[in-house]
């Protein structure tokens, strides 16, 4: 009866005795005599929670020191109330007095010690005379008061030694020293007290340390101090915190707090307390919940009969007891007995005869009452416990002394498996039910034969008897009683072991369900569950003809008329599937299931199956049932049509309606299928030639027509189904034989893809189901023979239920039938398929689910799935159900389960609508701890990728493969399906700790092998051991190399915090009114360590500084201190100097070779720097005030004063959003650089950027990266650099091409000056491939060569031969060995393009001339020349074609996004100079994610974050707050962030309309099948081409795949492996930064794609440099320059007003002519033309003179062109002068208003334009891509020249196409800006006031609309007189005038329009005039 369990238990229901029990302990014997490894803190002991863990966790030896600790004080107790005689060997008389007399609490751990210590007196009546015993100890005795407890003693029980009180516990714990005369202090061993006592003594550490460097300050300068306190304040200090390192251990922390560990160390032992602490609370939860479950279960055990369910539930009570001792921490206890049933005097409640658990250790089965031989009738007290129940006995010497001691060994315990707690008396009652009279049944233990069925145990197959051994009485038999089914259970001990040592017999796998009278499924049938039966025949192993039968029977009972025929159909081809033979034969109970299933869908349908036209009888079957069946089948057969409920009015639809209709289903389907497409056009073929009249299904239709009007016998249609249809792969071969005659040639090479296939069987089975129909209804349609259907039917019904029930499945469902006839059972109608639901097992506990085919559905595989769907049979339990759902974090189930409740759809479970709104909240609770569960392990598994990335251990499919799997499972839209994402996202993680296990194992073996010296082994291994496998390899790289190991890095922000430390010491000098010197900190911060001259002379300079006012003395001392922080001082002038502050401008070199961290302090400092020395000491704004204004660049500060904490905190301040920023160089930071990096501008920067506001990120200067910033490529840069490396560079746009050759030049220069010449070359912006041919690329690199002096200045620029140019590059080279050229052509792809054009020369045609000719000079030089050409996807083609020059390149260099530690470098090491620190490590993966590696997007992201740290406030400690989640989140989602990366991805995707399509397919594709799916060029094909049938036509799979290919070589798309070609998006993030699902939907389906773009020379132009920092085109197209040659008269008129760009005409000529060999002379407004044309005539040579005329009237400009035409000497006959001839040209430059007397002379003219939509898509590298971004650009900017330029630009340097856009049309809001618009565009003021006039006709919608057309009519009539001479004259010339001013545009609806941008300049001045 009592066990060391059931004392467990019981005292965890009696928390005030153990609060009293442990108060005594603690004051007797101290509080570390109730200490135990992984126990509750003693602080917790006091409280009712922490008694309950304490007891629930306790190792059975303290239970049992407790126990005979109270024993002893009952004892005392007794002694006072008389009984001290009798105490050492009392009667049973006397022990009863005794209890009685006793507090209720205290006499019942009295029993249970004299239970369990054998040699306590009276130990012999403890288990004879339990239940009297028991029932005096519960008598009504008077409790003791807490004095009493206090006061009584167990000192004769315990021998207390004090010296032990430290001493170790055997379990490896150490007790916390308690508080003795004030040495130690007390720190309670939990999370809060370890905490507090943390965080003091931290701060008194910190104090304490301020004192101890203030001492050694005063012994350092030879003073003496007081040191008594301060050794006891130290000595005391250690004391305290060796206790508190105790109180770690003893509360049980993971790891000990060392003596070498710091405060960061005991940081992270608390959190690992609180997690702890986390975790048993949720142990207590699930106690809790356990524990109501294990009630509920019990009140449902007492409530079942069925022995099926009772055996189901037994064993969910038992699983449930298992689970609650697992959780009380109480493995080693296989049984408990409930507290309750002890206090109620259950006899003998835990003392059966038997062991073990279950069929796995119990004996043969015997009767009931029968006891095995020789066995006593009541059980010993020294009886073996694995022969009885009876507690251990042990000795008080056997348990050693109590509280402190352990025995020797452990105590031997082996205690019985029991029968769940209480239930062995309810058995009892229910004994008799579960016997039968004499028959024979199933035992679950053996599933053989047995005299009887012992039902009274769950596991066991040994009977069960009251303790007495008394046999129990034989009940009378019961009439039915269903067979048992043998459970296939797990062991109940969760290990897979065993309490027994006998083996285990084999648990049967298949238990026949169908069995028994009633049979389990019997009974669900019989109550309208067929779904129900489904799932528990399947889980039970049924055959498949049942579980299909019972399927059929579901699906026909829950269907509607409109569904019956297709399911039919459906089940006939199932059933013909079903290759078994011919099971029904001999399965009658079957074959009755699917018979009625046929009769109930018959009835629906109207027709027969033929299961039931085939059927004759069913021999076996009695009178009245054989009856009923035979007149439901002939109903059936005669498509009588019956409604539930109206059984008496059966009506037999006429043959002729049914033939009709199935006639008319055939004829709107042969009008239908020559009208449906598919979407591969291929497939649409096939289907339409079907179709067709002569087609296959054309054919099948006409015959069931024919059929249905009588003409044609059903033998036809049994014809053509048996010779088309009939076979399983009908439809394919229909498809292939009809795709066959209508293919090409190149579509044989492929069949149809799945996609169209699957649309095509879909077409053909709608015929075969309509072909099945029509015969299944003619062959029911057999005369009934005068019968009356309904008389009969109604007769059979009514005999049939006078009559005895037909026995079995069958029977059930037949009887379900007849119930569905007369309405009383009427089931909804759903469209669930043939599949039953399994909404109904939602209610079932413990019955586990999985998805299968995106249905949820239980999981049969799991070995408890019969044994939970047993419950089926028993009543519900539905709280249970919803505890397991909601544990096993499938919420979805529980929300449907509590829909289910709240409708009534669960029988027997009515609950009331208050219990259903609680557990709605605790599922709603129970979404946010999952979630919140979900997220953490997501960004665990994030964090390992991460980790493993850097690792290099995937390859990019796998990589990808893991990334996909993650998003797919990242956020909350997964439906409340939490577990399953748990577990998905625990086997991402997983699967992941595998690679890092083999790739540490790896390192771990190459360790071993490397045999390093025992001081570098240790540190690699303990980097192993800590998992940081990168650091470890990369020194196993060192050693491998036989170098020394190098020095740990030192942690980011460790640096920055060490010099803070230093600011802050308390006895750190303070300012003075002329400056303080540095030499106090250089001390510090050398601990100890000699400084060395160079810093020593720089200190000296920084204190000769103090005080001096002589400028040049000043200039020499700054160029000294300057040295010492890393600058190199060429030259200093001092601009300004006044008191206290000397400004001085410096040239200067940076020390180090590495770059720095800011570009404005290095690479873009130009080597200058503004340098201000002040030596006042400043408070408010500080320092920076005395930067002046043009101060935007490099500047320095040195501060003669110290900032100190509060000033750097002011400075940073200061530095927010102000233009002028300066590092400021205070003494702390002299002194720092003098002791640790003397001459570093490095570690300069890295104490005095974190408080300003520069940022190190450069993210909008494409192809400028400065080298700070520049990280990774290195491989790359050696492909580059190496003479035979490849010549080819490609990959999209904006990863870093341009910054690489940038960088490239300068390194390939920096490593021989001399010798190695390097030419940088934009051919895009030289318009080289454009309007230039490929060969200028020799003019271009004949000028760069000239300048370097590799050729010499006589050879001259123009019309020089390309050898000439190659042989002198080749003579330099072989001058002197080691001399190399390696020329870099960046934008090559309109270059190679336009050299691939073939040229026909003397010996034919030529291709690549120009790649030719570079590639022979590499060849004769040795590749001492080199040429790369980078470029896009231009590029990336021409090297990957084989039959052309190109292919000889050489493999081509791809440039993707960064390698995962170049990327973290770029991340990280920028931040930390700048202060800012992460929170954790994982924050700079989840950058990483976001910005694809790509490191244009990683500078965009961080610049932003920069700028939103700088913004927050920084803390008093001086340093800026780490980097937490939530700050990377809100970067994150600023929309300008996401904005700009997003257009930053798309320039890649946008290089061809064909990338982008495929794109935004593969995207969407993405989100809506998962990110791991890959899709096939057939696939995209199709899709693609429904978008854009001209950019992609069906004939170009091959082509397709090349674009996907490209797409790979770019980085936007990776090839997933597999024997199939697939894509899939390189990275998924891409994905999510693109858009959303409806925007990419959106985009795709509103946009106008564009062919490839063809050059155009009269959209293109050139560019013609830069002005104002903002690129130029030229104002005429180069085609107009050609026009312009061209023209006979050679003379060209050129008007232009400023808004068109008349000063950039020059510009551009002079380069157009440059190319031609023309030298353009000007000759200005001022200029005597007469003189020039003189000169001119005397020159030589091919010449233009460019004349400007802008302000002249037409007259003189008429008057020039004619004296120009003559010198020219063109005449409009001039077309067959001789070629080759020099000649002259002439350009005149004049306003729009002076044309007309010039064109009189023949002078051709050229009108320049604004710019187009097509003109724009010629711009090079345009980022406007799309014909809507162009149509917004010129609808924002009217096409002029300067806005469209000015557009350009600041969307190029990172500004957004719609805030641009949007600046420019509120430009023209303001009338100033209108004004010059109108002014520039040559208005008069005439013009001005009349077109406002017009403009404020219309507004803005009218004139986007079309309606602000200008005719001349309408401008008659509204602004000339009628009185004119000539009004429509008048208006017809102010047209003509504005369209010379290039202000009209074409008007949609007819007529022109004013421009967009002069009509809103028009509309804004309008109200002002």
């Amino acid at each position: 009866m009592f066990s060391v369990s059931s004392l467990r238990q019981w005292l965890r229901e009696t928390p005030d005795l153990m609060l009293s029990l442990f108060r005594h302990v603690e004051k007797a014997h101290g509080p570390d005599a109730l200490q135990y490894r992984g126990g509750p803190a003693a602080a917790k002991l006091r409280k009712t929670a922490g008694v309950r863990m304490w007891v629930t966790r306790a190792p059975e030896r303290l239970l049992l020191n407790v126990c005979g600790c109270g024993m002893v004080m009952a004892e005392s107790r007794l002694c006072e109330l008389g009984y001290e005689d009798q105490i050492q060997d009392p009667d049973l008389e006397q022990l009863t007095r005794m209890l009685k007399d006793l507090p209720p609490d205290l006499a019942q751990l009295m029993l249970h010690g004299l239970s369990l210590f054998s040699d306590a007196p009276a130990h012999r009546f403890a288990h004879g005379h339990a239940e009297e015993l028991l029932e005096a100890a519960l008598s009504d005795a008077a409790p003791l008061a807490e004095a009493d407890y206090e006061r009584l003693s167990c000192a004769n029980r315990v021998q207390e030694d004090a010296d032990e009180a430290a001493r170790p516990e055997p379990d490896g714990t150490t007790a916390v020293p308690r508080e003795e005369h004030g040495s130690e202090v007390v720190v309670e061993p939990d999370a809060d007290g370890i905490e507090l006592e943390t965080v003091r003594l931290n701060e008194a550490g910190a104090a304490l340390a301020g004192r101890l460097d203030a001492f050694a300050a005063a012994v350092r300068d030879g003073r003496v101090a007081d040191g008594r306190e301060l050794l006891r304040d130290t000595v005391s200090w250690v004391r305290e915190r060796r206790a508190l390192a105790k109180a770690f251990a003893a509360a049980g922390a993971e790891g000990e707090w060392a003596d070498d560990q710091g405060w960061s160390s005991a940081q992270t032992l608390v959190e690992r307390l609180r997690e702890e602490q986390r975790r048993q609370q949720e142990t207590d939860r699930k106690t809790r919940e356990t524990e109501q479950a294990l009630d509920e279960l019990r009140t449902m055990f007492d409530m079942v009969t069925n022995d099926l369910v009772r055996e189901n539930v037994r064993g969910q009570i038992a699983e449930f007891e298992q689970r609650l001792r697992d959780l009380r921490g109480d493995a080693s206890a296989t049984g408990a007995v409930r507290p309750a049933d002890v206090r109620a005097g259950a006899p003998g409640g835990g003392t059966e005869t038997g062991t073990g658990s279950g069929p796995e250790s119990g004996p043969e089965p015997q009767p009931v009452g029968a006891s095995a031989e020789g066995a006593p009738e009541t059980p010993r007290p020294e009886a073996a416990h694995g022969d009885g129940a009876e507690a251990p006995s042990v000795t008080a010497e056997e348990a050693g002394p109590v509280l402190r001691e352990e025995a020797p060994g452990p105590v031997t315990r082996t205690e019985p498996e029991e029968t769940p707690d209480g239930l062995r008396d309810r058995e009892a009652a229910h004994a008799e039910e579960s016997v039968s009279g004499g028959g024979t049944v199933t035992t679950a233990g053996t599933g053989g034969p047995a005299q009887v069925r012992e039902a009274s145990r769950p596991e066991t197959a040994q009977p069960a008897g009251p303790s007495t051994g008394a046999p129990a009485e034989k009940a009378p038999p019961a009439t039915r009683t269903p067979a048992a089914v043998p459970v296939p259970r797990r062991s109940a001990d969760p290990r897979g072991t065993s309490t027994d040592e006998s083996p285990a017999p084999a648990v049967p796998a298949v238990s026949d369900v169908w069995a028994g009278t009633p049979s389990p499924v019997e009974v669900l049938v019989a109550e309208g569950r067929p779904a129900e039966a489904y799932w528990l025949s399947r889980a039970a192993g049924a055959p498949a003809h049942r579980t299909l039968a019972l399927a059929f029977a579901d699906a026909a009972f829950h269907t509607s008329p409109a569904r019956a025929s297709d399911l039919q159909v459906q089940a006939e081809e199932l059933l013909d599937a079903l290759d078994e033979g011919h099971p029904w034969d001999d399965d009658r109970d079957a074959y009755l299931v699917l018979l009625t299933a046929a009769i109930r869908s018959g009835l629906s349908a109207r027709w027969a199956s033929s299961f039931l036209t085939a059927f004759t009888s069913m021999p076996g079957v009695p009178e009245p049932w054989a009856s009923v069946m035979d007149e439901l089948v002939h109903a059936v057969r005669q498509s009588t049509e019956i409604q539930p409920g109206d059984l008496g009015k059966p009506a037999a639809t006429p043959v002729t309606d049914r033939r009709e209709e199935i006639g008319d289903r055939a004829r709107q389907l042969a009008l239908d299928l020559p009208l449906r497409t598919i979407k591969l056009q291929r497939g649409t073929i096939v289907l339409q030639t079907l179709a067709a009249p002569d087609g296959r299904l054309g054919r099948t239709l006409k015959l069931i027509q024919g059929w249905a009007e009588g003409r044609i016998e059903a033998e036809e249609l049994a014809k053509e189904m048996e010779e088309h249809y009939k076979r399983s792969d009908a439809a394919d071969r229909i498809i292939d034989t009809t795709d066959r005659a209508k293919r090409t040639p190149k579509q044989s090479k492929n069949d149809i893809h799945s996609a169209a296939r699957e649309q095509l069987r879909a077409h053909i089975k709608t015929v075969r189901d309509l072909l099945t129909t029509a015969l299944r209804i003619a062959s029911s349609l057999r005369p009934s023979g005068g019968r009356d259907i309904g008389r009969d039917l109604m007769r059979a019904i009514a005999d049939a239920r006078q009559a005895e029930p037909l026995p079995g499945v069958g029977g059930a469902l037949l009887a379900l039938l007849l119930r569905w006839l007369d309405g009383s059972y009427a089931p909804e109608p759903r469209d669930t398929g043939f599949r039953p639901s399994a909404e109904g097992l939602l209610h079932l506990p413990e019955l586990r689910w999985h998805v299968h085919e995106e249905q949820d559905e239980p999981d049969l595989e799991h070995p408890d799935a019969l044994g939970a769907l047993l419950g089926l049979l028993g009543p519900a339990a539905p709280a249970v159900a919803l505890r397991c759902h909601r544990d096993a974090g499938d919420l979805h189930l529980a929300d449907r389960l509590l829909e289910r409740l709240e409708h009534g759809r669960i029988v027997g479970a009515a609950v009331p609508a208050a219990e259903l709104a609680e557990w709605r909240q605790r599922i709603a609770d129970a979404a946010v701890t999952w979630g919140r569960k979900c997220a953490e392990e997501h960004r665990s598994a994030q964090l390992l990728l991460a980790q493993i990335r850097v690792q290099n251990l995937l390859k990019p499919e796998e990589e990808h493969g893991f990334t996909a799997r993650l998003l797919d499972l990242e956020g909350d839209d997964h439906g409340d399906r939490f577990g399953e994402r748990f577990r998905a996202i625990a086997a991402v993680g997983r699967d992941l700790r595998d690679l890092e296990q083999q790739q540490t194992a790896k390192l771990y073996r190459q360790l071993d092998a490397a045999h390093l010296p025992e001081a570098e082994y240790g540190r690699i291994h303990r980097l192993l051991d800590r998992g940081k496998t990168v650091a470890a390899e990369e020194l196993l790289s060192f050693a491998r190399r036989g170098g020394a190991l190098p020095a740990p890095a030192e942690p980011a922000g460790e640096e920055l915090s060490r010099f803070l430390t230093g600011v802050a010491r308390p006895e750190a000098p303070q300012s003075t009114r002329r400056g303080v010197g540095a030499r106090w900190w250089a001390q510090h911060y050398a601990e100890d360590e000699p400084l060395v001259q160079n810093a020593l002379s720089g200190l000296g300079a920084w204190q000769e500084l103090i005080g001096e006012r002589d400028q040049r003395k000043i200039r020499g001392l700054v160029m000294s201190v300057l040295r010492l922080l890393g600058l190199t001082v060429l030259e200093a002038n001092v601009e300004e100097a006044r008191y206290g502050v000397t400004r001085l401008s410096v040239r200067a070199d940076i020390t180090e070779s590495t770059p720095g961290y800011v570009a404005a302090l290095g690479s873009q400092a130009r080597r200058m720097y503004k340098v201000v020395v002040i030596a006042d000491e400043l408070r408010g704004e500080g320092p920076l005030r005395h930067l002046p204004e043009s101060a935007i660049g490099a500047n320095l500060i040195l501060y003669l004063q110290p900032l100190g904490t509060e000033g750097r905190r002011r400075l940073a301040l200061a530095s927010r959003n102000r233009g002028q920023q300066a590092l400021v160089v205070d003494p702390a930071v002299v002194g720092w650089v003098a002791a640790r990096a003397p001459r570093s501008f490095r570690a300069t920067q890295r104490v005095t950027l974190p408080w300003t506001g520069y940022t190190p990120y450069t993210p909008h200067v494409a192809g400028l990266v400065p080298p700070e910033v520049f990280k990774g490529r290195a491989e790359e840069m050696r492909e580059i650099l190496r003479p035979d490396g490849s010549i080819f560079l490609f990959g999209g746009r904006q990863l870093g091409k341009s910054s690489l050759l940038r960088q490239a030049v300068e390194v390939f220069q920096k490593a021989a000056p001399d010798r190695h010449i390097a030419v940088y070359m934009d051919l895009l912006k030289a318009d080289i491939g454009h309007a230039e041919p490929p060969e200028g690329i020799w003019r271009v690199l004949l000028a760069e060569l000239k300048r370097r002096g590799v050729i010499g200045t006589n050879v001259s620029d123009r019309a020089v031969d390309v050898d000439v140019i190659a042989d002198a590059v080749q003579q330099w080279i072989e001058a002197e060995p080691g001399r190399r050229v390696l020329l870099l052509a960046d934008e090559a792809d309109a270059f190679l393009t336009a050299d691939a054009q073939a040229v026909y020369t003397g010996g034919g045609q030529s291709t690549f001339r120009t790649v030719k000719r570079l590639q022979r000079l590499m060849e004769t030089t040795g590749r001492s020349f080199k040429v790369v050409f980078a470029g896009l996807h231009q590029v990336q083609r021409f090297n990957h074609l084989t039959n052309v020059v190109t292919a000889h390149g050489g493999p081509g260099i791809l440039v993707g996004p960064l390698k995962p530690q170049a990327a973290v470098g770029l991340v990280e090491e920028p931040l930390a100079a700048v202060g800012l620190t992460f929170e954790t490590p994982d924050l700079v993966w989840h950058i990483l994610g976001v910005t694809n590696y790509q490191a244009n997007l990683v500078q965009i992201f961080c610049d932003h974050l920069v700028a939103y740290m700088q913004q927050r406030a920084m803390p008093a400690d001086g340093r800026h707050a780490p980097i937490t989640w939530d700050d990377v989140q809100a970067v994150a989602n600023l929309e300008r962030v996401r904005e700009l990366i997003a257009e930053r991805l798309r320039y890649t995707i946008n290089l061809e309309d064909r990338y982008r399509v495929l794109t935004l397919l593969v995207a969407l594709r993405s989100l809506e099948h998962g990110y791991t799916h890959a899709s096939r060029p057939s696939e995209l094909l199709e899709a693609a081409h429904e978008i854009w049938d001209e950019g992609f036509p069906l004939n170009s799979e091959r082509q397709l795949t090349i674009f996907l290919d490209e797409m790979v070589g770019l980085g936007l798309l990776i090839r997933v492996p597999g024997e199939e070609r697939a894509y899939a998006m390189r990275s998924p993030n891409v994905v999510n930064m693109l858009g959303t699902r409806n925007e990419l939907q959106s985009e795709l389906n509103d946009t106008e794609f564009d062919l490839p773009y063809d050059y155009n020379p009269h959209a293109a132009r050139r560019s013609i440099g830069t002005s104002g920092g903002v690129q130029r085109m030229s104002p005429l197209t180069e085609g107009q320059f050609g026009d312009m040659l061209a023209h006979p008269t050679r003379t060209a008129l050129v008007p232009c007003t400023r808004a068109l760009g008349d000063d950039h005409v020059e510009r551009g000529l002079r380069l157009y002519g440059s190319g031609y060999g023309l030298d353009v002379i000007s000759v200005g407004p001022g200029d005597n033309l007469t003189e020039a044309i003189t000169a001119n005539s005397r020159r030589k040579g091919s010449r233009i003179l460019f004349v400007d005329l802008r302000g002249r009237n037409a007259e003189q400009v008429g008057e020039a062109a004619e004296r120009l035409v003559k010198h020219t000497g063109g005449t409009t006959h001039d077309a067959d002068a001789t070629p080759g001839t020099p000649r002259r040209y002439a350009v005149i430059l004049c306003s729009p208003d002076a044309t007309a007397e010039a064109e009189k002379t023949g002078a051709g003219l050229v009108l320049p334009q604004r710019w187009t939509v097509d003109g724009v898509r010629a711009w090079p590298e345009s980022p406007f891509g799309s014909p809507q971004e162009r149509r917004g650009l010129i609808e924002s900017t009217g096409g002029w020249p300067g806005l469209v330029e000015t557009a350009m630009h600041n969307v190029r340097s990172g500004m957004r196409q719609k805030e641009v856009l949007q600046g420019l049309r509120e430009l023209w809001g303001t009338p100033d800006a209108a004004t010059a618009h109108l002014k520039a565009a040559g208005f008069t003021p005439a013009d001005v006031s009349r077109l406002t006039a017009w403009a404020q006709f219309y507004s803005d919608e009218e004139y986007a609309d079309g309606k602000a057309a200008m005719t001349p009519g309408d401008i008659a009539a509204a602004f000339f007189d009628s009185g004119d001479d000539d009004p429509l004259e008048a208006a017809e010339h102010l047209l003509k005038r504005l369209d010379g001013l290039a202000v009209l545009d074409p008007n949609k609806p007819g007529g022109v329009r004013l421009d967009p941008v002069t009509f809103r300049a028009l509309k804004t001045i309008g109200p002002a005039q």
